[in-house]
């Protein structure tokens, strides 16, 4: 594993202000200070222990799309050499992480009807029985189904995309963009997709110009994690904790 996780509370300590240092062989050590005031225990938080070295890959378990911070997009080519550009607006999914990050899977679901082009009468007809016929097929799915070929930031992710009432097996180049810790102290991991798919192919069929009738899908996604489980801390020998009390100045 890239790292150690603990999330545990202390109690019995006099009133002070305290350091705890942790430690674990081969992965760098983490210090956190907190006020003890003698009313009972202290949470101490949510501590990390990283690999020294290692690539550090989100901690397994659920996470969830922020769909403020994220973006799902398209660009087709119209007349042969024009691109248009578009976004979804609305949409929702999950990455379920795994160890190893090969066993992880993708589910995310789009609202077809919230396409924009940034031109209204375009987008009325990407809506209509022509494209997208949002009437009948409201949403456009994607479940993952494999990952491969994972280097510790690149990686292929295969699945099925429902599009247009029609399922195919699709093979997206994802990148993996790291995990940070967001001013609020939430734990957020961010990842970005690409793909090129036929809309023919999903028995989207009008011609309107010359070309193949390709569309490139784009996805760059970050996604935050909610902790409905709080591991049990054992101490043993592969940790050390260490505890340092902070001495109040002396009086002048």
């Amino acid at each position: 594993m890239a790292r150690l996780t603990w999330v545990f509370t202390v109690a019995g300590l006099s009133p002070g202000v305290y350091t705890v240092i942790t430690t674990a062989a081969g992965h760098d050590p983490q210090a956190r200070t907190s006020l003890v005031n003698g009313a009972g225990s202290v949470d101490l938080g949510r501590l990390v222990l990283v690999r020294i070295g290692a690539v550090v890959l989100p901690v397994p378990g659920i996470w969830h799309i922020d769909p403020i911070h994220s973006t799902v997009a398209a660009t087709a080519v119209h007349l042969g050499f024009a691109k248009i550009h578009g976004r979804f607006r609305e949409f929702s999914g999950t990455l379920t992480v795994a160890d190893p990050l090969e066993y992880s899977s993708v589910d995310v679901v789009i609202d077809a009807a919230s396409i924009d082009t940034g031109e209204p009468q375009r987008d009325e007809h990407l809506r209509s029985a022509d494209f997208l016929d949002v009437e009948n097929h409201p949403q456009i799915e994607f479940t993952s189904t494999e990952v491969r070929d994972f280097d510790g930031e690149t990686f292929i992710l295969v699945g099925e995309l429902t599009l247009h009432g029609v399922t195919r097996t699709v093979e997206l180049e994802a990148e993996f963009l790291g995990v940070v810790d967001d001013p609020s102290g939430a734990e957020r991991t961010g990842f970005s997709a690409t793909t090129t798919i036929s809309r023919a192919a999903f028995g989207v069929d009008i011609q309107l110009g010359f070309g193949a009738g390709n569309a490139e899908a784009v996805a760059a996604v970050l996604l935050y994690r909610v902790l409905t489980v709080v591991p049990t801390l054992v101490l043993g020998a592969a940790l050390g904790l260490t505890w340092r009390r902070h001495r109040a100045p002396e009086p002048a």
